[in-house]
């Protein structure tokens, strides 16, 4: 008996350690469980609500103006305040962009980024590059080859007004958006067109090399106000931010990988000598950046994105512990992270926890990632949107440009909730590595887009033979045949048709944008009821001839994008007199991609170098509007040696003389008669030499 007593005890103790252990593993899986599952699991449908949130802001956009194919970028936050009301910010965008390519909405990404490349081609300054913020919304001008910038009108003062900040440029700024056009080029370049993308990053980079560099490692912040094209004039920030240099490291880096230009892999290592200065190795943080000289390093604060950024951007320092744990140390009492160190007792910052969140996962701390997320999901919005700090209020620390404190309040941002996706689908904007197939499409761009080969597009004419006049004759199921129409039907017909120099005419609205239309008496042009030049969305809007669909300079552009072997020979009727030089600078603005694809008319011969200057080198001689000088035989002939003509063209009736077209044909310049649709006169014509025609048939 005593014997069982003393067995039974241990059999409790053993049960009771083997129950335990047990529970002990139940927990231990429990939460190895837990912090295995992918984060696009745990959290899909606040990851869905954040980024639905953020489209269909864009979508609502596109139906409020009633343009689809409009340039849209989106407010980066609502407020009452007269002067900060509809702001689109671009690194605010630049991260919606990047969001969206994360969740493989490839759509809404190409949507804002389209608005940044127009932004840059068309800036008023006359320089590709991008401003710190436009106003929301389509960023179109009411002129063609205009862009909306930020501004109120201040009714007390009967003034427009600008904040100098806004319209300026930051060499950060044009980082981030470059690092976008580069992203998307990475992730679809294989699937569509990419090289405005890559071309648009160069150009912006370069803004930054040119206008943001000193002699000291480092680019400083950039302009302020509104120096347009004469940078001697600007208000220059000369201070370094260390996060604009993260980001123009990781943007100059990629660069390099994209191009082989030595001066990006400078630029890059540049920006790492400046990072590495503004490392405190004996407290492990990294400093904000300077003063105003550029060189003393700014120790006021501790901030949150000058440790985070640079761990996930720079090799190396997500390693570092002692950074790790001065991040640490931001981390709020509500699992939220601060702007900065000492604001780390209060609210928490959204932005700064979302992309604090992401550094986490990279660092492998999936507690600490599943805390920061879901400080964020307890403040989320039925509606996706996300405020921008936890509470009503919290302090940066610093101040804005006017000197006053930098606040954020709980009003929903679209930054936070970008870094939030971002987070979630594990998408580190700042490793990005550039493929050898981007590489490889960026080098074959270039000779493609950019390259001019006057010999080359001589022979191209007389091979093709035919100039489709004014997008060609088109019928509908065998009827009469409509001409002068300049319509998306007529073009595509062309082109279905095997043609692939194709004319067409061109004719300003009364706000300034280039549309495919040909003159007429009586009326504004044929196939239209205008009496007079209309508005550009009352041009679209309308039919030609009230069935076939109208053309402008973008969507003509956007369907030589898609059929990429095609020409168009422009007959531009408003390009002549003093207004010439600003004819074809709009025109470059509306095509930078397809320069190269344009063969431009002229009437006159002074015309010649205002079209060169404007970027054009394929140049048609067109006569039938020349003055009576200029029409003298050895007058065109000295033409045509004087200038780069890729063809000559004139009437029908000028030409019956053989010995003439000889002397032009000794020049090298093709001659082409218009406008001929009888194939017995096309044989007369060519028995005299004459190398092409432009012809209504398209069969």
């Amino acid at each position: 008996m005593k014997e069982k007593l003393k067995k039974t005890p241990v059999a409790i103790i053993f049960v009771m350690a083997a129950s335990l252990l047990l529970a002990v593993l139940c927990i231990a899986y429990s939460v190895y469980y837990q912090y295995s599952v992918k984060l696009t699991e745990k959290y899909g449908n606040e990851k869905e609500l954040a980024v639905s949130a953020i489209r269909s802001a864009l979508r609502d956009m596109s139906k409020e103006s009633g343009e689809e194919n409009g340039r849209f970028l989106l407010a980066s936050y609502d407020t009452d305040k007269e002067n900060q009301k509809d702001i689109a910010y671009s690194y605010d965008n630049a991260l919606c962009a990047l969001a969206f390519m994360a969740d493989g909405d490839k759509e809404s990404a190409s949507a804002i980024l389209d608005a940044f490349i127009y932004a840059a081609v068309n800036d008023r300054g006359d320089v590709q590059r991008v401003r710190n913020a436009y106003s929301a919304g389509n960023i179109v001008g009411d002129v063609c080859g205009s862009v909306r910038l930020p501004g109120y009108y201040d009714n007390e003062r009967n003034m427009w007004v600008e904040d100098p900040s806004l319209v300026g440029s930051s060499s950060g700024n044009l980082a981030w958006v470059s690092l976008a056009l580069l992203w998307y080029d990475k992730l679809y370049g294989e699937e569509e067109d990419t090289y405005l993308y890559t071309k648009t990053a160069v150009s912006l980079m370069d803004w930054v090399l040119e206008n943001c560099a000193d002699e000291n490692p480092g680019f400083i912040a950039g302009i302020n106000g509104w120096p347009e094209n004469d940078m001697s004039q600007a208000q220059v920030l000369s201070y370094k931010s260390l996060e604009h240099n993260v980001d123009c490291l990781v943007a100059f880096d990629a660069l390099y990988k994209l191009t082989g230009d030595e001066k990006y892999n400078e630029a890059a290592q540049n920006s790492k000598k400046f990072i590495d200065s503004m490392y405190d190795a004996k407290k492990g943080y990294y400093y904000t950046g300077t003063a105003s000289d550029g060189i003393t390093p700014n120790t006021g604060q501790v901030v949150l994105d000058a440790q985070v950024w640079t761990a996930l951007a720079v090799d190396g320092v997500i390693k570092d512990r002692r950074v790790r744990k001065n991040i640490g140390k931001m981390k709020t009492p509500d699992n939220g992270y601060a702007f900065c160190l000492d604001e780390a007792a209060g609210g928490f910052w959204t932005e700064g926890t979302a992309f604090t969140a992401l550094y986490y996962q990279e660092c492998g701390k999936r507690r600490a990632v599943y805390g920061a997320i879901d400080s964020i999901c307890r403040i989320l919005k039925v509606d996706g949107r996300i405020p921008a700090c936890s509470g009503e209020r919290i302090n940066t620390g610093m101040d804005l440009f006017d000197g006053t404190p930098w606040i954020y309040d709980s009003s929903p941002h679209i930054a936070p909730g970008a870094w939030f996706v971002m987070a979630i689908d594990g998408f580190n904007p700042f490793d990005i590595e550039i493929s050898p197939e981007s590489k490889e499409r960026y080098e074959k761009g270039k000779p493609v887009y950019e390259a001019f080969d006057i010999p080359g597009m001589r022979e191209q004419l007389r091979e093709e033979q035919f100039v489709i006049h004014a997008a060609g004759s088109y019928s509908e199921d065998g009827g009469e045949g409509l001409f002068y129409t300049n319509s998306l039907e007529a073009l595509q017909s062309a082109y279905d048709a095997g043609k692939r120099m194709i004319e067409m005419d061109f004719m300003f609205t009364s706000d300034g944008y280039p549309v495919c239309a040909h003159n007429a008496d009586g009326a504004w042009a044929l196939g239209f009821s205008f009496g007079k030049a209309p508005k550009h969305n009352e041009f679209m809007n309308s039919k030609v001839y009230d069935r076939l669909t109208p053309l402008d300079i973008y969507t003509l552009a956007d369907f030589m994008r898609e059929h990429n072997d095609m020409y168009v020979v422009t007959d531009i009727k408003e390009a002549s007199g003093a207004g010439i030089k600003g004819v074809y600078g709009t025109f470059s603005k509306c095509i930078p991609d397809l320069m190269n694809r344009f063969v431009i008319q002229i009437y006159h011969d002074e015309e010649y170098e205002v079209v060169k200057d404007a970027g054009f080198s394929y140049v048609i001689y067109t006569l039938y509007a020349a003055d009576e000088d200029e029409c003298e035989s050895e007058a065109i002939i000295q033409s045509c040696k004087n200038m780069e003509l890729v063809a000559l063209t004139m009437p029908d009736v000028w030409v019956d003389d053989a010995g003439f077209v000889s002397e032009i044909n000794e020049t090298g310049v093709p001659l082409f008669v218009h406008t001929i649709n009888d194939k017995k006169d096309m044989d007369r014509y060519k028995a005299l030499g004459i190398a092409g025609f432009y012809t209504d048939q398209v069969d």
